[in-house]
């Protein structure tokens, strides 16, 4: 199941898109969100350089028939 990443800077203005393949133990949406969360934490945001980045994140997941959007704030990312 496909993950969209979509990148916004501080300022709110967009900035880029990635996205990655869910693993198979990722069922539920609230473990999807995990999973992308913890790419974040990691510096492997899908679509950027290495990293950390102070960017917000919409994290989204359409093929999935309980989905709904989360977005991660910049200054929030550790404690999201």
């Amino acid at each position: 199941m496909k993950i969209q990443f979509i990148y916004f800077k501080t300022t709110g203005k967009y900035y880029a898109t990635g996205e990655c393949e869910a693993p198979v133990f990722c069922k539920e949406v609230f473990q999807i969100h995990e999973y992308a969360k913890s790419l974040i934490k990691l510096g492997e945001m899908p679509g950027l350089a290495k990293g950390f980045h102070n960017f917000g994140v919409l994290i989204d997941c359409p093929d999935h028939p309980m989905n709904f959007p989360r977005f991660i704030y910049p200054s929030l990312n550790d404690e999201n």
